[in-house]
């Protein structure tokens, strides 16, 4: 008997296909059912044991997609998180929350303000926020307060200056200025294919000094919040060198992420080769207009900016091998917004050049017409 083909080890029929691949087998058999009750059991087991075919092909396909990294992008999570955990040791790195320093005032002529931890809710537009810890403000006094997204994910990575009032707040108490500054980002669930990019690399980061594909291990084992980098290994600070270009998922990475990362990659550096740096990847901001036709969606664009928001943080440093911008991937996440129907997008190319390591960060402003 030949080895069963990986197309075909992958490949999944529908009901009505197996159904008719059963029919032909027992008619191939020489059993005639005509003249049977269509009720009959005679007649309803190959329909019932085709069915079953389908549910093994599927069970079949979703195994071998878990143990071939490559086909693992398109089936259920868990399946993979079994996997990773049995052949590696590795767990999923989870969604985060980002946090913001906001300053909050109290109103003059009154006395000081105390609000409970996760009493004051800042409205972000696609995200709400909650203080971190209890405050106490005294009256005319403004001080900056971390506040916290209630949803893990890229939602809550809204501009610094994007909460200017309370959705629920305490009397006296108020955002005092749009601005603001980012604690940390939050970052989307780690996806099929990085836990298994994170699982190769396990074996080039055990030998002494490791390779680059080490890196896809190292560097979210040192700072799990940098959901993106590149390795340059071209001697970019002179002989023996390499330099690691970092992004979270809101855009460049941060001076805590990068001291984080710095500390972790040094020790593991081999002996009498050069230095290692890191840096921030370089920010390239896209601004556009877009015009979204909607019907019987009244949140169309606040679901628009979260769509693009989780899709900045997807995107690869560089634009990926072909280092474009494609304003296809934008069109392709709004009209999946429901209810949106057609889009019209100003100020920016079908197409956009970038440098080597560029971290995007799309900048629409959306309105939504009938």
């Amino acid at each position: 008997m030949s080895l069963t083909s990986l197309a075909a080890a992958l490949s999944v029929k529908t009901d009505d296909q197996n159904i008719t691949e059963t029919a032909a087998a027992v008619a191939a058999a020489g059993v005639d059912s005509t003249g049977m009750s269509p009720v009959s059991v005679s007649v309803a087991m190959p329909a019932v044991f085709a069915r079953s075919r389908t549910v093994e092909q599927s069970i079949r396909a979703t195994l071998v997609r878990a143990g071939l990294g490559d086909y693992a992008a398109d089936i259920p999570d868990a399946w993979v998180d079994q996997f990773a955990k049995a052949s590696w040791d590795l767990d999923r790195l989870p969604a985060t929350k980002a946090r913001f320093l906001w300053p909050v005032s109290a109103a003059a002529g009154g006395g000081s303000v105390t609000s409970g931890a996760r009493t004051l809710i800042a409205d972000g537009g696609t995200s709400l926020f909650e203080n971190v810890a209890a405050v106490n403000i005294a009256a005319g006094a403004t001080a900056l307060v971390e506040f916290e997204a209630r949803t893990a994910g890229t939602d809550g990575n809204v501009a610094a200056g994007a909460v200017t009032g309370f959705q629920v707040g305490k009397a006296g108490l108020s955002i005092s200025s749009p601005v603001g500054s980012m604690v940390v980002a939050g970052r989307p669930k780690e996806t099929n294919v990085d836990l298994w990019k994170r699982g190769r690399a396990k074996l080039p980061a055990s030998s002494i000094a490791g390779n680059s594909a080490a890196f896809d291990l190292w560097i979210p084992s040192a700072a799990p919040t940098i959901n993106r980098w590149a390795v340059d290994d071209t001697n970019p600070d002179g002989p023996g060198t390499t330099r690691i270009y970092a992004a979270n998922a809101a855009g460049p990475a941060t001076v805590d992420e990068l001291a984080a990362l710095l500390a972790y990659l040094t020790p593991r550096r081999g002996k009498g080769t050069g230095a290692i740096g890191v840096s921030a990847a370089p920010a390239k901001t896209l601004s556009f207009g877009c015009v979204m036709h909607v019907s019987n969606n009244a949140a169309a664009a606040t679901q628009g900016a979260a769509a693009l928001q989780a899709l900045s943080a997807a995107l690869p440093l560089g634009g990926g091998p072909k280092r474009r911008f494609y304003l296809d991937s934008a069109r392709d996440v709004l009209l999946a917004v429901p209810g949106v129907y057609e889009l019209t997008f100003s100020g920016i190319a079908e197409e956009t050049k970038l440098d080597l390591f560029e971290v995007i960060t799309l900048n629409a402003t959306l309105s939504v017409v009938p």
